[in-house]
């Protein structure tokens, strides 16, 4: 006899503890005679944490409170939710301004990872505020190096290509004798895994919110050949009115075919990545399908309650999916089951019609995906912040130079990846 629905629910989310990937960017071997299934629509290296800053600037100033009104998108208004889902910006409608190197002051630490941190930095000349992630030379090439150094040019190259409202700017990237540098918006309020921690679960319209702005930022994704690969809460970023902002791209990969390198985080993993049948695009689909069920349930729905990751990868390879007695014939269910499909060919998002089976389900009915993309909707949720700086939605660390060790690299090491430092310069 099954157990009962609420003995599925796992320990409550801890504030402090993101959810590591434990796979460590594994690179797995092709199986011999693996068939390739075409992309039927074209529409961190290290632990999980934020090592990419994000959004919508307060003000110009260094002081002053919250705007009372959102700022238009980064890439105009949108006018269709087909639009919306497919558009790719030309570069031109990038912001241009680049802060120089010499006139950024760092401040607060915001996160670290492996060999890399993000920090709080002021544009002394414009008194704009930042997310400069600083990534250190010696400490990247400390294990590993070529796979690290590789998908750090994929993260650049990735960001570089995005512009889009819900999906982190990237403003330029820089480097010194010591460090790499992608200088990045700032998005203030915090992560999207900090709003699910305070709450047991998200009312519907709070959720039909975050789900949407993320399927259109997967669109954008897809649409350029990108499979981000690691979707999760805590690389949702609010920005300072409550706007998502998609951020971390360290494993985020250009993918025609399939993938077969093995990452994420245990949760949100597809079940194809897990039988090395490599991955594409409907492996976010699969994990935006995991997200869902989460806000609305309070915990996602293959995690082993004892936190076992074994039993969560068994769960997953078997697709079984819980629901209550109220919750069963739900929309948002039904789009849950067709997000989560184990076999690719019918899991929504990857079959013909693309990201517009998943704006056209029902649970979105009558969505207003026009002012959503516009930036015109409410959010659910909005920070209250005093000026440009406040962090108080950050776990800010003053130690921001003790984080990473330096790392016993030589010299040779160094001058052999000089042109991978080099791309970091404009």
């Amino acid at each position: 006899m099954p157990p009962p629905f609420d003995a599925l629910r796992p320990e409550a989310r801890s504030l402090s503890t993101s959810r590591s990937n434990v796979f460590r960017s594994l690179s797995a071997v092709k199986p011999p005679g693996a068939q390739s299934q075409p992309h039927s629509a074209k529409t961190s290296l290290n632990n999980s944490v934020i090592l990419s800053g994000p959004n919508q600037l307060l003000s110009n100033s260094s002081s002053g409170g919250a705007p009372a009104s959102a700022a238009p998108t980064p890439c105009g208004p949108l006018t269709a939710a087909a639009a919306a889902a497919t558009a790719i910006s030309k570069p031109s409608a990038r912001a241009v301004y680049r802060p120089s190197v010499s006139s950024l002051e760092v401040r607060q630490l915001l996160g670290a990872g492996g060999f890399a941190r993000v920090a709080l930095a002021r544009d002394c000349e414009s008194r704009i505020f930042y997310a400069l992630k600083i990534v250190s030379k010696r400490s990247l090439l400390a294990t590993k190096p070529e796979l690290h150094a590789e998908c750090l040019l994929r993260e650049k190259a990735c960001l570089e290509e995005m512009c889009h409202p819900f999906i982190v700017k990237l403003f330029g990237t820089y480097a010194d004798p010591e460090n790499l540098y992608f200088l990045c918006e700032l998005a203030l309020g915090g992560e999207l895994f900090r709003v699910l921690g305070r709450l047991e679960k998200l009312p519907q319209p709070a959720a039909r919110f975050y789900i949407g702005s993320l399927t259109l930022a997967l669109a954008h994704l897809h649409a350029l050949e990108y499979v981000y690969r690691d979707l999760k809460p805590e690389n949702v970023l609010l920005d300072n009115f409550g706007f998502i902002k998609l951020c971390d791209f360290g494993f985020a990969k250009k993918v025609v075919d399939r993938t077969y390198t093995q990452c994420g985080t245990p949760d949100y993993v597809s079940p194809e990545m897990l039988r090395g049948q490599g991955v594409n695009q409907a492996a976010d689909w699969w994990a935006l399908g995991v997200l869902l069920y989460e806000m609305l349930v309070g915990f996602p729905p293959f995690t082993d309650a004892k936190g076992s990751d074994l039993k969560t990868f068994s769960n997953i390879l078997r697709g079984e999916l819980r629901f209550s007695e109220a919750d069963r014939q739900e929309s948002w269910a039904r789009l849950v089951k067709s997000l989560c499909s184990v076999r690719i060919a019918s899991r929504l998002g990857y079959l013909k019609g693309g990201a517009e089976d998943v704006i056209s389900h029902s649970w979105f009915r009558n969505y207003s995906w026009e002012s959503l993309v516009n930036r015109t909707l409410e959010p659910p949720w909005q920070p209250r912040l005093e000026s440009a700086h406040d962090v108080r939605y950050f776990e800010v660390e003053d130690n921001a130079r003790d984080m990473i060790p330096d790392a016993d690299v030589s010299e040779e090491l160094l001058a052999q990846y000089q042109p991978v430092f080099d791309a970091f310069v404009l």
